[in-house]
């Protein structure tokens, strides 16, 4: 959702590894955005070779006493675009035997902490699936699983990262 941070990620990406990368800012608890991005990854006249889905938020509550909203904005946004753009990139780099596709999860996946956590599992284990069922196409799928990370993302969802020793947190850059 952030077109300059997004734009400002594209840049050193070209300076560094000399790719082609396209900015397609989109806010993915909407349904209509999640479809436009589809639609991107299936066009045929111009082709990607990845994508890398690493939307998410942290919810800052419970799930019961919690608001209905925030958890079925964050299930659009962690599990069913996810789910859409997977489908669409899986069914064109089959098609054309190449591509890649990586989906960023978390090392909550394996944890008992509420939906945030289990959205988490669930991106992991789709991907594992993926990764099986796309391999003979040409298709790889890498699942990543990143621990702490020293970004908004705590301040945003209203946690306390203080709990944690600094230690603990990487730097986005070193990530």
């Amino acid at each position: 959702r952030n077109r300059a941070r997004l734009e400002a990620i594209a840049h050193d990406l070209r300076q560094v590894a000399g790719v082609q990368v396209e900015v397609l800012a989109a806010d993915l608890s909407r349904h209509d955005d999640a479809r436009v991005v589809a639609r991107r990854v299936a066009q045929r006249s111009r082709p990607i070779g990845l994508l890398v889905n690493n939307a998410g938020f942290g919810l800052g509550q419970e799930f019961s006493t919690g608001e209905w909203e925030r958890e079925e904005e964050a299930l659009d946004v962690m599990v069913r675009a996810v789910l859409i753009t997977c489908h669409a990139a899986a069914r064109e780099f089959s098609r054309r035997g190449y591509g890649g596709l990586i989906n960023v999860s978390s090392m909550t996946a394996g944890t008992a902490q509420g939906t945030y956590s289990a959205h988490k599992a669930w991106v992991r284990t789709f991907s594992e699936g993926l990764a099986a069922e796309l391999a003979p196409a040409g298709v790889s799928v890498t699942c990543v699983t990143p621990g702490l990370i020293r970004t908004e993302f705590h301040e945003r969802a209203a946690v306390d990262a203080s709990q944690w020793a600094d230690l603990l947190f990487a730097q986005p850059e070193a990530v």
